[in-house]
């Protein structure tokens, strides 16, 4: 708990929005209602002669995602990477006015190849009350979607089998090496990753290649011991980390660049 809370100290939320109402001519208190990511994120765009991102685990561009407005709404060039077959779709669909944000149906994984996408089983996609379960549960970590029922799917049979829970698709994966070549994509102002209990992974090959100034990833979905890990070795790589959407879990990361850590 004390690294946790240690953590929670790197950066000053306060300070952000000072940085960022000097950068974009707006009230500190006016950006302070954006939230952390949406400060750190507009004031590195307003610093950058170009923004370039990744983000991993775009699903279909709107569902829950909170970079979509910002993307859209901004000069930008990146790559959304998605492997489901029905999510990429839609997420084509949103971005089809931006030619400059290319979109890629694959996972990341370990090496380059085909993986097995695993996904919650059509059987129970739906609660008894009709209440959809999210499409965006999908991992190449079968216990992922597991985990996800079990905890929160409380209609569910008692005698149901882990197996059950389960289908998988079939997809395309690449490594990150690998999608920042293909884009040109030699610096990044953000990493944004929703992977599903791959996101340590993802943000270890992009440190291998580059530093983004920004790198959002969800750490709920990991292990304690590999939560600990890597946010120490983004600390050794010279990052400052705090933690926000609590009903989510998400680890900001941030290189002290832009003069807005403590």
């Amino acid at each position: 708990m004390g690294y946790f809370t240690n953590l929670k100290r790197r950066l000053n939320p306060a300070r952000i929005a000072d940085y960022v109402a000097r950068k974009l001519g707006s009230k500190p208190a006016d950006s302070l209602r954006e939230g952390l990511f949406g400060l750190l994120v507009r004031g590195v765009y307003a610093d950058a002669d170009e923004f370039r991102f990744v983000q991993v685990g775009g699903f279909d561009g709107v569902s829950n995602d909170y970079l979509h407005e910002f993307l859209v709404s901004h000069v930008v060039r990146g790559v959304i990477l998605e492997p489901q077959q029905e999510a990429f779709k839609n997420l084509t669909a949103a971005y089809r006015d931006h030619p400059a944000i290319a979109m890629c149906r694959a996972a990341i994984a370990s090496t380059p190849g085909q993986v097995k996408l695993y996904k919650i089983a059509d059987d129970f996609r739906y609660a008894p009350s009709g209440e959809p379960v999210p499409h965006s549960i999908a991992s190449l970590d079968p216990r992922h979607p597991v985990r996800y029922m079990r905890k929160n799917a409380e209609w569910l049979p008692a005698k149901v089998k882990d197996e059950e829970l389960l289908a998988w698709e079939l997809v395309d994966a690449l490594d990150m090496p690998s999608v920042l070549a293909k884009y040109d994509l030699n610096e990044l102002e953000l990493l944004f990753v929703d992977a599903e209990g791959f996101d340590g992974e993802v943000v270890r090959q992009t440190l291998s290649v580059c530093k983004p100034l920004v790198i959002n990833y969800e750490h709920k979905s990991l292990p304690r011991r590999e939560r600990q890990a890597l946010w120490k070795l983004l600390e050794n790589n010279g990052y400052s980390l705090t933690t926000h959407r609590k009903d989510v879990g998400d680890t900001l990361a941030v290189l002290p660049a832009r003069s807005i850590s403590t």
